[in-house]
């Protein structure tokens, strides 16, 4: 017979309960992962330029508003809505939201250098006169243009 020793077996119950809750609570690392799916084609963070650009439907425009911030703030509410108090009142302080932000600002969605910006001269305002620009310019803009600036 295999006999466990005294305690052990509560010991070993309660390491699998706790682990169990830790599965359970909202970190700062899997609301940063949510926010990368939610936000991924409408921010970008700029480590040259240390600020966030946001995409406003033909060109990526500084944010100096602090709308990332704000943004991983509501989706700390949302992902504690249904939490006990304890997790609701973790989420809901400052450091968690700033923690988030901080995470998705090295994530893969969101990290880019000033290289990344205007990448295509037809594209942007750098080359003189309409006549360089690329028919395709005319129809819908894509985030994935990376442009900051319209055209004249």
């Amino acid at each position: 017979m295999n006999y466990e020793p005294l305690g052990s077996a509560k010991k070993r119950a309660n390491g699998e309960q706790a682990r169990a809750r830790l599965n359970d609570l909202v970190t700062e690392d899997e609301a940063a992962l949510r926010f990368a799916a939610l936000y991924c084609d409408r921010l970008r963070y700029c480590h040259s330029h240390g600020a966030w650009f946001e995409w406003i439907g033909s060109i990526w425009k500084r944010n100096n508003v602090g709308i990332a911030f704000d943004w991983a703030r509501q989706l700390a509410r949302r992902l504690a809505a249904e939490e006990p108090d304890r997790i609701r009142y973790a989420t809901s302080k400052t450091n968690f939201a700033a923690g988030v932000e901080r995470f998705s600002r090295s994530a893969e969605p969101f990290r880019v250098e000033a290289d990344y910006w205007d990448r295509d001269p037809f594209l942007s305002e750098r080359q003189p006169g309409p006549s360089t620009l690329k028919p395709a310019f005319c129809g819908p803009r894509s985030p994935r243009t990376a442009l900051r600036r319209a055209p004249r």
